[in-house]
């Protein structure tokens, strides 16, 4: 039998031997190998109009009228009293682009998220040490920042206002506040890519080749685990998706 190459995860039981249950590590799932850390804010997407303003190094107006946008027109469905913190996690949550890159405490769920589509690519599978040192407003930190903390609170803060946004060392690893719904069926976490520090410590990450053949069988062995569409996102969209994904029916159904 031909050994396993190094650094591919071709089933379930292969990912689950090469973790250990005593690493406090993050997971994120992308559906093709070799895509960036990057968050969608800061992305070179044709789809997104934002590679303009982004050249604009000193001027982040632009920025702060997103984020204060969705504050003003959410208002009325956000609990009264939400911090801005929480109001970008929720933007964040529902697609606007943010400098915050969706992680989780889950192996199984960043799997998901890595085999769920692009069969004809391989996948990726980033496993990240969140705790490492970095500074922040003079503060020292070797742990993830909860969005209750003042010091995070208040450089989320300064994406929504004029100020300037305090001095740090490095990308910031973020535990949000986990409401029911998505965020916490997929035990969300972030790490936050502010100016100048977009991207991550490198000794702080690893990634995995998923390969573009063994996806499906790793869907059929997630939803043997109970790991579907419709356990982390808990909408009847997702409902009607893992049925026909059972029936082997295509999505979306030609029309």
């Amino acid at each position: 039998m031909a050994e396993r190459e190094p650094n591919v995860i071709d089933s379930v039981s292969a990912l689950l031997r090469g973790m250990s249950a005593k690493q406090a590590v993050w997971f994120r799932g992308q559906s093709k190998f070799g895509w960036a850390l990057t968050p969608k804010l800061l992305r070179d997407d044709p789809a997104l109009d934002l590679r303009p303003a982004r050249d604009k190094k000193d001027d982040r107006t632009w920025e702060r009228k997103l984020n204060g946008e969705f504050r003003r027109r959410s208002a009325s469905l956000v609990e009264p009293g939400r911090s801005n913190a929480d109001i970008y996690v929720l933007a964040q949550h529902y697609g606007v682009p943010t400098r915050l890159l969706d992680w989780t405490t889950g192996a199984l769920t960043a799997l998901f998220f890595a085999v769920a589509d692009r069969d004809h690519d391989d996948g990726g599978l980033f496993t990240f040490d969140p705790n490492y040192e970095f500074q922040i407003s003079g503060t020292v930190a070797f742990r993830p920042l909860s969005t209750r903390e003042p010091v995070l609170a208040g450089v989320m803060d300064c994406l929504f206002d004029l100020d300037q946004i305090p001095f740090v060392t490095s990308t910031l690893p973020v535990l949000p506040n986990l409401d029911k719904g998505r965020m916490l069926q997929q035990s969300t976490c972030f790490t936050l890519h502010l100016p100048g520090k977009a991207t991550l410590p490198t000794s702080s990450y690893r990634e995995f080749r998923i390969p573009k053949e063994a996806k499906r069988t790793i869907r059929d062995e997630l939803r043997f685990a109970g790991v579907t569409s419709s356990a982390l996102f808990p909408e009847l969209e997702y409902v009607a998706r893992d049925i026909q994904e059972e029936l082997k029916l295509p999505w979306p159904r030609p029309t």
